[in-house]
């Protein structure tokens, strides 16, 4: 099935949210999702280890899966130590995107959708060396391009890279 931008602004909040920070382009292009596949982990802190295993099985054979991986770990050891995912019976969700985007350029992205809080994710950019505050900084750096975004008290923060 192929989606047009159309589409996916009329469509439902998920297939809304999955392509919402992807730039408006030639008209009549689309972009279609080739597979898209969802789990729900509890916050905890064996969170970020089931996360890097589902992910890894969803992306075999994909080019850049361990950059994925990693992103993946990064982003959902976050969720957890920065959201209300870490409360009892919170949750996170990691969802794995394949597809194909408006200049026919295979992609491959993960999404990992928190529990909410008040803090904004951000890139930390310090001189000092210090042992942890610096998830976002790879993800910048091994993604091709990354963001976040917020429908209800749900954050989702989302990498994604060029597979082909």
């Amino acid at each position: 099935m192929t989606l047009t931008r159309g589409a996916l602004k009329d469509g439902p909040p998920h297939r809304r949210a999955i392509f919402r920070r992807i730039p408006r382009r030639r008209k009549g292009v689309a972009v279609m999702p080739v597979n898209i596949i969802r789990r729900e982990l509890a916050g905890t802190a064996r969170a970020p280890r089931d996360g890097r295993e589902f992910v890894a099985k969803a992306l075999v054979g994909q080019p850049r899966a361990d950059d994925l991986v990693q992103i993946a770990s990064e982003l959902i050891t976050n969720a957890i130590r920065h959201s209300h995912s870490k409360r009892p019976g919170g949750r996170v969700a990691v969802t794995v995107i394949e597809g194909i985007d408006f200049d026919g350029i295979g992609f491959a992205g993960v999404k990992v959708t928190d529990d909410g809080s008040q803090s904004q994710p951000h890139v930390k950019r310090s001189a000092r060396l210090e042992e942890s505050g610096y998830g976002l900084a790879l993800v910048e750096e091994l993604s091709d391009r990354w963001g976040h975004y917020v429908i209800g008290h749900r954050r989702t923060v989302w990498a994604a890279v060029a597979s082909s």
